[in-house]
C-alpha cells in the first residue's frame, strides 16, 4: 500500500460527507493487503532459503506489515476526528464513524497487525499466516459496519418484529371473538375449552415476544407508557371475574388489576422444577393450593380449579406456555403490553375451566376480559410503533435539512460566480476565465454527488413521492449546469437553470420545515388505536406538503417552458439540438408529475 491512499484519506478532513466511501475503500484495501501478505508469507515459508526471494523474505514482509499497521493507526485517528467534526452537521454519520472506531479498538486490529509484524521478524511464519486470517475476518466485520450506512438495523429489525407481533395478536383477538360467539350456543363446550386452552398458549408466547421486544428497546417504552397504562387499568368493565365484581373493581381502583398478584405468585410456583410437559397432567390440588396463596384470585376461580384436569398446568405456569418444554416460567411482565397479554392469557385459562365445567356465563365473562386485555396490548404496541416511526422521521428530517442546506449554499456560490464570469464580454475572456468556468463545473459536480447521497436516503425511506422527484429533477438540472460550465457556457440559460435549482432547494427546505412542525404537533395529539401494522408507517411528509411540492414542480415546468420558447428561432429556422433536448426533458418531467399526482390520489382514497 502506497502513500497515495493516505493522501486521499487525509483529504477527507474538510469534507466528512466523503468519508463513508473512502473509509470503506480503505478497509477493503487493507483487507486485500492482508490477504496478499498471507499469500506471500506462505511463499516465504516455502522459499525462505532462496536468496532470490527478496520481496517475500520475512524481514521484508515484516517491514511492510509495520507500515500497514502505521497506516491503520492513522485511519483510526481519521475516524475519531471526522466523527467529532461531523457531530453538528451530520449526527447520524458521526454516530456511524464513532461506532466503527469503537469496534476497531475493541477488535484490536492495529495491535494484531503489529504482532504479526513481530512474528514475521522472528520467522514464525505459520503463526503469522493464522493471525493474518484472523485479522482479515475482523476487517470484514468492520467493513460490514461501515457499509451499513446511517440506518439502524436493530431498530428496523425491532420494528418488523413488533409488526409481526401485532399481526399475531390480531389473529388471536379474532379467534377469541369467534370463541366468544360460539360460547353462547355451541353444545360441545369441552371442545370449546380445548380451543380456548390452545389460544391461551399462543397468547403466552405473544407475551414473551412482547417482553423480548421491550428488552431490545430499553426502558423508554416502559417509562413512556406507564401513565397511560395506569389510566387504562383504573377504568375496567363492571364485572372482572365470575364471582365478585365489586372486589375486582376495588382492586383496580388503586391502579392495579387483581390478576397481577396472582400472576406473580403463579410465576414463582413454576420454579419448583416441574417440566411444562408434565404440568398438564398434574394433580388438580396443585392449582387449588396456588390459589390459596394468590392475593387477587376470587373464590369461584379457586373452586373451579378443583376437579379440573388442566388446572395445575394452567395455574402453576402463570404466564408460561404449557407444553413448551421449559422448566421455569418467564418472569412477570414489566411492560404494559406484556402485562396485558399475561392477564389475557390468565383469563383464557379461567374461561377454559369454566367451559369444561359447562358454565357458559362464567366463561363469557372471562372471554370478554381477555378480549379487552388483548385490545389493550394491541393499542400499546401500536403506540410503540408510532413512537419509533416519529423518532425515525425526526432523524431523517434533520439529516435532510442539513444536506439540502449544504447543497443550497454550494449552489448559490456557483451561481454568483457564474454571473460574475458572464459579465466579462465574450471577446475579452481569457484562459483563466475558461479555467474558472471549468472549476465551477467541478464544483457543480460535487453538488450532484451530494444530491445522489440525499436521494439514497429518500429512497431508503420510501414513503415520500413528490419530495424525491423534486430533488431528482433538481439533480438533473445540476448535471446540466455542470456540463455547461465545463464547456465555459455561463450564459443566461445556464443562469436560469441555476436559479431553478436554488428555488427548488429552497422549496424543499420549506417542505421539510413544515414536516418538522407537523411532527411536533402530532406528538401532542392522541392517536386513534386499531390501525393495522401497515398503517403505522407514517409518511416522511404528509399528503398536503407533497401536493405543494407537486404544484411547485408544475410551476417550474411552466417557467422553463416560457424561457425555452423565448429562445426558439423564427421559422423556418430549426431549433438547435440543445433546445430540442431541453424540450424533451420538460415533456418527460410533465409525465412524471402526472404519475406522482395519480399516486398521491390513490393514497388519499386509501
Amino acid at each position: 500500500m502506497n502513500g497515495r491512499c493516505i493522501r486521499t484519506t487525509r483529504a477527507g478532513f474538510g469534507t466528512p460527507q466523503w468519508f463513508g466511501p473512502i473509509a470503506v475503500a480503505f478497509v477493503v484495501m487493507v483487507l486485500g493487503t492482508v490477504a496478499a501478505f498471507s499469500s506471500r508469507t506462505l511463499c516465504a515459508e516455502e522459499s525462505i532459503a532462496s536468496e532470490t526471494a527478496l520481496d517475500t523474505a520475512p524481514s521484508a514482509l515484516a517491514e511492510r506489515e509495520r507500515r500497514l499497521a502505521e497506516q491503520y493507526r492513522r485511519f483510526e485517528l481519521l475516524l475519531a476526528r471526522l466523527a467529532e467534526t461531523s457531530q453538528l452537521t451530520d449526527p447520524e454519520r458521526a454516530s456511524l464513524l464513532e461506532k466503527a472506531r469503537a469496534e476497531s479498538r475493541r477488535r484490536l486490529i492495529r495491535e494484531r497487525l503489529q504482532e504479526i509484524a513481530a512474528k514475521l521478524e522472528q520467522g514464525d511464519l505459520s503463526t503469522a499466516v493464522e493471525d493474518q486470517e484472523e485479522v482479515g475476518a475482523r476487517l470484514k466485520e468492520l467493513l460490514e459496519i461501515l457499509e451499513r450506512g446511517n440506518r439502524s438495523d436493530a431498530d428496523n429489525d425491532r420494528r418488523e418484529a413488533i409488526k409481526q407481533l401485532l399481526r399475531d395478536i390480531g389473529e388471536i383477538l379474532g379467534e377469541q371473538r369467534r370463541l366468544y360467539a360460539k360460547t353462547f350456543s355451541d353444545p360441545d363446550m369441552r371442545a370449546l375449552g380445548t380451543q380456548q386452552g390452545d389460544l391461551a398458549r399462543r397468547t403466552a408466547e405473544a407475551a414473551q415476544q412482547a417482553e423480548a421486544q421491550a428488552d431490545n428497546g430499553g426502558k423508554s417504552d416502559r417509562q413512556s407508557a406507564e401513565g397511560s397504562s395506569k389510566e387504562n387499568d383504573q377504568k375496567p368493565p363492571a364485572s372482572q371475574d365470575g364471582g365478585d365484581p365489586n372486589s375486582s373493581q376495588q382492586g383496580r381502583s388503586k391502579g392495579s388489576t387483581p390478576d397481577t398478584p396472582s400472576d406473580a405468585s403463579e410465576g414463582k410456583q413454576e420454579n419448583s422444577g416441574q417440566s411444562s410437559s408434565n404440568q398438564e397432567k398434574a394433580e388438580p390440588n396443585g392449582g387449588s393450593a396456588q390459589d390459596d396463596r394468590s392475593n387477587g384470585q376470587q373464590q369461584e376461580s379457586s373452586g373451579e380449579q378443583k376437579g379440573s384436569p388442566s388446572s395445575s398446568s394452567e395455574q402453576s405456569s402463570g404466564s408460561a406456555t404449557p407444553g413448551s418444554g421449559g422448566d421455569q416460567a418467564p418472569p412477570q411482565a414489566q411492560t404494559p403490553a406484556g402485562k396485558a397479554l399475561q392477564q389475557a392469557q390468565q383469563r383464557m385459562w379461567e374461561a377454559q375451566r369454566a367451559l369444561e365445567e359447562a358454565r357458559r356465563e362464567g366463561a363469557r365473562e372471562k372471554q370478554e376480559e381477555a378480549i379487552r386485555k388483548l385490545e389493550l396490548a394491541k393499542a400499546e404496541l401500536e403506540r410503540i410503533l408510532r413512537q419509533m416511526r416519529e423518532e425515525e422521521i425526526g432523524r431523517l428530517l434533520t439529516m435532510l435539512d442539513v444536506r439540502i442546506r449544504r447543497m443550497l449554499a454550494m449552489q448559490r456560490e456557483v451561481y454568483d460566480a457564474t454571473k460574475r464570469l458572464d459579465q466579462v464580454p465574450l471577446e475579452e475572456r481569457t484562459r483563466s476565465d475558461v479555467l474558472e468556468a471549468s472549476r465551477l463545473g467541478t464544483r457543480e459536480s460535487e453538488i450532484v454527488l451530494e444530491a445522489d447521497r440525499t436521494l439514497l436516503v429518500l429512497k431508503d425511506d420510501g414513503t415520500a413521492v413528490a419530495v424525491p422527484e423534486a430533488l431528482r429533477q433538481a439533480r438533473s438540472d445540476m448535471q446540466d449546469v455542470a456540463d455547461r460550465l465545463s464547456q465555459a457556457d455561463v450564459g443566461k440559460l445556464t443562469q436560469s437553470i441555476e436559479e431553478d435549482i436554488i428555488l427548488a432547494l429552497e422549496e424543499l427546505l420549506q417542505a421539510i420545515a413544515e414536516a418538522k412542525k407537523e411532527l411536533e404537533e402530532n406528538k401532542q395529539q392522541p392517536q386513534q388505536p386499531g390501525q393495522s401494522p401497515g398503517q403505522m408507517e407514517q409518511p416522511l411528509v404528509d399528503i398536503i406538503a407533497e401536493l405543494r411540492v407537486i404544484r411547485n414542480l408544475q410551476v417550474r415546468i411552466n417557467r422553463r417552458t416560457n424561457t425555452l420558447l423565448g429562445l426558439l428561432p423564427e421559422p423556418p429556422q430549426e431549433p438547435s439540438q440543445d433546445l430540442k433536448d431541453a424540450l424533451k426533458e420538460l415533456s418527460d418531467r410533465e409525465a412524471v408529475v402526472e404519475s406522482i399526482t395519480r399516486e398521491l390520489m390513490k393514497r388519499v382514497k386509501q
